[in-house]
């Protein structure tokens, strides 16, 4: 056999360049399949976050139709409540009611009263007790009340 005989070469090379393409073709899907993943749980964090955001919108839209609104606590007299439509406000630690954000796809949200400072649940039997229960009374937050929007 002669030495500058190049029989076999061209096999040599074929093999190599076809795992070259192999092993860039899986690190191509691996990278997609984790990136779609990834694109999945984005898309769903923000459906939550527009749920949420939805349930701080509706609430805000009872308070400028009645300016008292918060006193009502768990039992506002709302016409969607007349109507049967769900009401999301919960006393705080439970999401129980919820409410499904129209034209989304099956997300709701849930709110929850925070009640003040060194006060266990919302009272609304009066003006005064609901004011007791869900106002702040001391520091930078005072006369202020808290509400948490889980989407």
């Amino acid at each position: 056999m002669n030495a500058r005989d190049e029989g076999g070469f061209t096999m040599i090379m074929t093999v190599i360049g076809v795992t070259l393409v192999a092993l860039v073709g899986t690190v191509a899907v691996v990278a997609a399949t984790g990136s779609s993943h990834q694109t999945a749980t984005s898309a769903n964090r923000q459906q939550a976050y527009e749920a949420a955001l939805a349930g701080i919108h509706e609430y805000a839209f009872h308070l400028h139709g009645n300016q008292q609104y918060w006193a009502e606590c768990t039992r506002p007299a709302t016409k969607e409540a007349a109507e049967g439509t769900p009401i999301a406000l919960n006393e705080m630690g439970s999401t129980a009611n919820r409410r499904p954000v129209p034209g989304a796809g099956g997300s709701s949200y849930a709110l929850e009263l925070i009640p003040a400072t060194g006060r266990t649940n919302c009272d609304p039997t009066t003006f005064q007790t609901a004011a007791a229960s869900m106002l702040e009374t001391k520091g930078a937050a005072r006369g202020t009340f808290r509400l948490r929007s889980t989407g």
